[in-house]
């Protein structure tokens, strides 16, 4: 058996990916490692850093993780990254991946069902679907399967989760805290008292403990995998007691369908000593990998040979490396592997940033093959200095710690040091750069840039936005205000005005749909427009110019409102709720603000909730505000769920 010490705390949870032939391992220091189990003289490659990793699946194609904060993380077999955000009453505790559809139960008993490619929750953003903490979840043949606090496991048809469970049977009399699904109809679950195999073919509902934590000196069993080897069925488990077991249950599972149980007893096979207690174990061909609570990673040969040791030392922690090196760090608590930065935020020249418009005024990107800082002055693009340096919480300057320290070069030839905070905004650090830097300095380019920057009051954006655009924290874990009174005192304060399109915008927004209208002209197109469906273009990026044009030509008394029929707003409306793009969120979202009437509960058919979801998913604070309280004016806050509008309150959109 090889061990290496990885992580510096828990390995919590492990997954073989077949297509890669790689394993993932996840820690609660929150690195998500990719090991070669069968050439471990390969150092690990640290793919991601969010906060504390809780939990981690995958199917064929990716692998999907969360953490203690709600950030869902799915990573393609391709190298491509996804997330959103996932408002979760406590913290995680299990995850998986079906198809497009994601599953997440949390220590409080909420289970949470999330269409993955369009954002949105199905259902439970409020509602604890049962009494106690769910401790593992697993989706197959159609159906969920929920390892219970209270022993039991709770089966739902996965395309009706909100109608609760189809079947909830009682293998422990203690937490279940690991599932392994053997058949459509069939489990291991592993609990305190031992693991248990349940079938509804085995004579109705019947349980018989396989194994009991006795045989491994156990107090608890934490993990189950299984596999096929050699034509038997072997499974792994994983507890207390510093030790991790083989166990061959293929009679066992021949007995119980035959109804014979007392003539098959399950192997044991192996029983290796291990560092601490386990957490996750996985099979991954011929290999055995075991994660430790202690953050070491064994590696068991299914033979019982032994793996030879590794003498090459394992890769620096994240945060001690330099851009340079390879790594790069988009602030304390939401961290990227440099070549995801370079693949998907890569520009050749300032030019092409210009092109795509980002909405943030100060950002981190590639350009040209560098780390750059780059800021947006006089409505153009222009890069203040490179990034070689990164620290978390370790940089001591001005008698403080420092998150961050970027190294910022001026044409003069001087280096600047910019200090920030994982939790300031581009304003606040740019204002005490000038005031530490610029004072004297507006002989200096970029000093003089920033502090015109400033100067003209720009939005308060984080420098981390544009690096991962779906982590922006949109929720925060107290409310000010919550319950009816909040929201009732909310609702009185009045719908604010809908953020006005520029003329600058709008005519950005014509080129791309000119097309259709040539050669009206802008003036021209508030006549010709017909409002039917047939006009609304199919791509998201045409379909928001054309709704950005309409926002304007409202705005400016162009067009009158009241000339759009019902179903050219409810077109509106599911055009909002499908928006996978921001820019199509935004426009969709305005347009629909501007069009609200009392016919739009007639219109919307009970998708309040979801309007709302969608709002918190995607739009920022003036246009949330905007959107939900229109609606909220038209319904009352009465057909709005109590648990969604709290939900609402405690967002930072509403504070």
């Amino acid at each position: 058996m090889h061990s290496q010490k990885l992580a510096q705390k828990d390995i919590k949870d492990l997954y073989f990916s077949q297509q890669l032939q790689k394993l993932h391992v996840a820690s609660l220091d929150g690195i998500l490692y990719q090991v070669d189990p069968f050439h471990p003289s390969e150092p690990p490659i640290e793919l991601v850093q969010l906060d504390a990793i809780t939990a981690l699946s995958g199917n064929e194609d990716s692998i999907i993780l969360t953490s203690a904060s709600g950030i869902i993380l799915k990573m393609y077999t391709s190298g491509d990254v996804d997330q959103l955000k996932l408002k979760t009453q406590s913290r995680p505790r299990s995850i998986d991946l079906y198809n497009d559809d994601v599953v997440v139960g949390d220590w409080d008993g909420n289970l949470y069902f999330n269409d993955y490619v369009h954002k949105f929750a199905k259902f439970n953003y409020d509602n604890r679907e049962v009494e106690n903490g769910v401790n593992c979840v697993k989706l197959a043949h159609g159906r969920l399967f929920a390892g219970l606090s209270s022993g039991e496991v709770a089966i739902f048809d996965a395309q009706n989760v909100r109608g609760g469970p189809i079947s909830c049977v009682q293998p422990h009399k203690h937490p279940v805290r690991a599932l392994l699904i053997y058949a459509a109809d069939a489990f291991f679950s592993a609990g305190n008292d031992g693991v248990c195999y349940f079938s509804y073919f085995a004579g109705g509902q019947f349980q018989s403990v396989v194994v009991s934590p006795r045989v491994f000196e156990s107090e608890y069993i934490f993990t189950l995998d299984i596999t096929e080897h050699a034509g038997r069925t072997l499974i792994a488990i994983g507890g207390t007691g510093f030790v991790v077991g083989v166990v061959d249950v293929s009679e066992v599972l021949v007995a119980f369908h035959a109804k014979h149980l007392v003539d098959a007893a399950p192997c044991l096979l192996h029983l290796a000593p291990v560092e601490s207690d386990v957490w996750s174990v996985r099979f991954c061909g011929e290999l055995l990998a075991v994660g430790q609570e202690d953050g070491t990673l064994s590696l068991l040969a299914l033979g019982g040979q032994g793996i030879d040791s590794v003498q090459d030392e394992l890769l620096d922690r994240l945060s001690s490396r330099t851009v340079d090196e390879g790594k790069f760090a988009g602030d304390s608590k939401n961290r990227l592997n440099a070549r995801v930065l370079h693949d998907s935020y890569e520009f050749a020249d300032l030019a092409s940033i210009q092109e795509i418009s980002p909405p943030n005024p100060m950002f981190l990107c590639s350009l040209g093959g560098q780390i750059a800082l780059v800021l947006k002055f006089g409505g153009k693009y222009v890069q203040i200095g490179t990034v070689p340096v990164k620290t978390e919480g370790v940089l001591d300057a001005k008698n403080q710690k420092w998150d961050f320290c970027y190294e910022v070069s001026t044409e003069g030839g001087r280096m600047l040091k910019l200090f920030m905070n994982a939790d300031e905004d581009s304003y606040t650090a740019g204002t005490r750069f000038l005031a530490e830097n610029g004072v004297d300095g507006d002989a200096v380019d970029q000093i003089q840039q920033i502090r015109e920057f400033i100067d003209r009051n720009a939005p308060k954006t984080s420098i981390c936005d544009f690096i991962l655009p779906d982590c922006a924290q949109l929720f925060k874990s107290g409310s000010k205000v919550s319950g009816k009174a909040g929201v009732q005192k909310a609702f009185e304060q009045g719908v604010p005005a809908v953020q006005q399109v520029t003329p600058l915008v709008a005519e950005k927004a014509f080129r791309h749909i000119a097309a259709a209208f040539s050669p009206l002209g802008m003036d021209g197109c508030a006549q010709a427009i017909t409002y039917s469906t047939g006009q609304i273009p199919e791509s998201e990026q045409q379909k928001a110019a054309f709704f950005c044009v309409l926002v304007y030509l409202v705005q400016t008394g162009a067009l009158d409102r009241h000339r759009f029929d019902g179903f050219f707003v409810q077109t509106v409306c599911e055009a909002f709720l499908e928006a996978t793009a921001q820019s199509l969120a935004v426009m969709s979202a305005r347009l629909l603000s501007l069009l609200m009437g009392p016919e739009i509960r007639a219109l919307i058919n009970g998708k309040a909730d979801r309007i709302v979801a969608q709002a918190l998913q995607y739009l920022g604070k003036h246009d949330a505000e905007c959107l939900v309280y229109s609606l909220m004016r038209q319904l009352g806050p009465q057909d709005i769920s109590y648990g969604v509008l709290q939900t609402l309150m405690a967002s930072e959109s509403f504070e």
